[in-house]
């Protein structure tokens, strides 16, 4: 990662404060610290931050900070998470105060917040430091980088996730304002999908989220996920949008896992709108206590062939996803499957509760499932919803203990 003088600074301040014995090593392009049992690289220009230490560091930011900006202390707290982000390595642990932090002060709308193996971010403190309490003290990662009422010139992902594991922790966080629009063919255009967070191949321990107000050009408004398997508890997809594509709140090309995780007011709009909720292609999703309300979907509909405009909720069209004490309830869908729409893969619903769904155009206000699509329910109930509660066009449903509208 490229850094500046200003991370240079801060870091070498760090680090004289810390300790007493300091050799000094000058070049043309570079400046070390060799400190009992800790080495310093430091970039000046163009090179790399490398950062090791002999143990494990807590590291604060507070944008209230008046103090030294080094992230040594409450009073000492950086003012920026980007900055911490930089200076932390393998084993540190970053401490937010409540207030909002942007992924730059610029309007480079590439820049994010990448999360490290290693590295955990907790949110939810009050200025100055104290007992963390993520719902009275709310920690914000906004990608409002430009003009406050435009968000044309947003960041594309607030937060970016690609290439971590399980180590790479975020916890105690709104994530709100990405709005990934570059429009590009192929559709996989990074900048269009995942606008609160992008994980490529990436795996984090995502806790105690809420991401909110987000959008993107095709796929995964709230949250893109390719090639990994995150793992997420207590989080809510609220409010957020894809306006060409697929997965409003959630895209999967992925197998994450969801535990306690709440899917409200998402929409998937425009013609190929699917999955307002989520959207599921290939992979393996486990949902475990996962609530799909108000979710909605308005794209146009094929209902024969299980076209657009499908899974106000989720919409699953290759995955094998698995749900267990899953609620759908007052999701709408232009085409069809008001809750649920499976058109591809093999999902296994246990304890699902479908209510109050609709469809306006297709078949299945509850859940609807396709000739290509085979699903099995057990002890699922169906009430109150629109369009019939259960359809299917093929004979590849097993159903047990169920009851239905």
């Amino acid at each position: 990662m490229k850094c500046d003088q200003a991370v240079t600074n801060i870091l070498v301040q760090k680090y004289q404060r810390k300790f007493k014995e300091v050799a000094v090593m000058r070049s043309q392009k570079r400046l070390g610290k060799l400190v009992v049992g800790v080495w310093v690289s430091l970039c000046v220009a163009g090179g790399a931050v490398t950062v090791t230490r002999a143990s494990a560091a807590n590291l604060y930011v507070d944008a209230s900070a008046t103090g030294a900006n080094n992230g040594s202390s409450w009073p000492n707290a950086y003012t920026s998470l980007q900055t911490a982000l930089t200076a932390a390595v393998s084993g540190d642990t970053i401490h937010v105060a409540k207030g909002t932090y942007k992924p730059t002060t610029d309007t480079d709308r590439t820049k994010t917040f990448q999360l490290k193996n290693g590295v955990t971010v907790y949110g939810g403190y009050p200025t100055g430091g104290g007992t963390r309490d993520g719902a009275t003290n709310v920690t914000t990662l906004s990608g409002d980088i430009g003009a406050g009422s435009n968000n044309s010139d947003n960041s594309y992902h607030v937060v970016t996730g690609s290439g971590t594991d399980a180590t790479a922790v975020l916890d105690g966080f709104t994530i709100t304002a990405g709005n990934a629009d570059l429009w590009n063919n192929p559709y996989w255009n990074p900048d269009g999908i995942g606008g609160g967070m992008n994980i490529d191949a990436g795996s984090p321990t995502l806790s105690n989220l809420v991401i909110s107000n987000n959008s993107a050009l095709f796929y995964g408004g709230g949250m893109f996920n390719t090639g990994g398997a995150p793992n997420l508890t207590h989080v809510t997809f609220n409010n957020n949008t894809v306006t060409r594509g697929q997965g409003g709140g959630m895209y999967n090309n992925a197998s994450p896992t969801l535990t306690n995780v709440t899917f409200s007011g998402n929409l998937a709009t425009y013609l190929y709108g699917d999955g307002g909720g989520m959207s599921t292609a290939s992979g393996s999703p486990v949902l475990t206590n996962v609530t799909f309300s108000n979710n909605s979907t308005n794209g146009q509909d094929q209902p024969v062939s299980g076209g657009p405009g499908g899974g106000g909720g989720m919409k699953n069209s290759g995955g094998s996803p698995v749900l267990t004490n899953v609620t759908f309830s007052n999701n709408s869908a232009v085409g069809s499957g008001g809750g649920f729409n499976n058109s591809g893969g093999s999902p296994v619903l246990t304890n699902v509760t479908f209510s109050n769904n609709s469809t306006s155009g297709g078949a299945g206000g509850g859940m609807n499932n396709q000739a290509s699509g085979s699903a099995t329910l057990t002890n699922c109930t169906f009430s109150g919803n629109v369009g019939r509660g259960l359809s299917t066009i093929s004979p590849k449903i097993s159903a047990f203990g169920c009851r239905l509208d």
